[in-house]
């Protein structure tokens, strides 16, 4: 399960790279975060947040991700690409959610 989320080329690296660490509590600096009690890793690229678990994503790993997504890109339209369907990631509030029909059958 690979999910990606891209918020355009017009928000800032450094926001991304500082926001993403400061919100799943980790090294200030860190491009790879792994998350205590969680199936996933956080990758973050230079445009892109790439989401990677080993297999679906549990409830609370659902919650802590769109609380994530409505912290960090709230009013802000994003557009996300997923390995599978996610029903859940267009029902965040305060964000404008994208997605690309990349999914594979």
């Amino acid at each position: 399960m690979v999910l990606d989320i891209f918020p355009g080329t017009h928000f800032s690296r450094l926001k991304l790279l500082l926001g993403t660490n400061r919100y799943f509590n980790n090294a200030p600096l860190s491009k790879k975060i792994t998350y205590k009690g969680s199936n996933y890793v956080v990758k973050i690229g230079k445009r892109s947040i790439k989401i990677i678990a080993s297999n679906n994503f549990s409830e609370n790993d659902i919650n802590k991700i769109k609380k994530y997504i409505e912290t960090m890109f709230q009013n802000r339209s994003i557009l996300i690409d997923s390995t599978d369907e996610l029903h859940w990631i267009n029902d965040i509030p305060n964000v404008s959610v994208h997605t690309l029909n990349n999914i594979k059958q």
